[in-house]
């Protein structure tokens, strides 16, 4: 579960998966309806940079997805 550990950082879900079934769109809009401190913490968590605004670590993010999702889909065709 997402939250808030004894010394004020944010606690990600361990569940949250780098798989994508969603488009760029519609993977962004959902990330934006994360805070603030969620976005960095995942953009931490996958060695994105994490000091921009709410609106660019979603793109990042989302970015991220797409291109994960592709690399599954293409190895996946491949085998």
């Amino acid at each position: 579960m997402n939250g808030w550990n004894e010394v004020g950082h944010v606690v990600m879900s361990s569940s949250f998966s780098i798989a994508n079934p969603m488009g760029y769109e519609e993977s962004k809009n959902h990330l934006l309806s994360l805070s603030y401190p969620e976005l960095q913490c995942l953009c931490k968590k996958y060695n994105l940079p994490a000091k921009k605004t709410h609106s660019q670590l979603a793109s990042l993010l989302a970015s991220l997805l797409e291109v994960s999702t592709f690399t599954s889909e293409f190895a996946t065709s491949m085998s």
